[in-house]
């Protein structure tokens, strides 16, 4: 008889030109243990700058106060943003 266990694996670290560089966090856990419960990982500006500096690069509501999902940009400046 074959087992198959499933895991849940997440790797956060940094790149450099493409390349993996040093890992920040790693999460390697068998899914039963995370079955019910919720999972979040989420990063705040670490200062009013960081956070005026993310604000520029995001589109400006409409007269309907709606934005278009497609001018929300795919990337942003990493080197001059810091995050907690």
């Amino acid at each position: 008889m074959i087992v198959v266990f499933w895991k849940f694996k997440y790797s956060l670290g940094t790149s450099l030109y493409g390349q993996m560089g040093s890992t920040m966090l790693t999460i390697n856990k068998p899914t039963v243990e995370l079955a019910g419960k919720k999972l979040a990982l989420s990063f705040a500006p670490a200062t009013d700058a960081d956070a005026e500096t993310i604000a520029s690069y995001l589109p400006q509501p409409d007269e309907n106060d709606n934005i278009d999902p497609a001018d929300i940009p795919d990337t942003l400046p990493g080197y001059l943003i810091h995050l907690n």
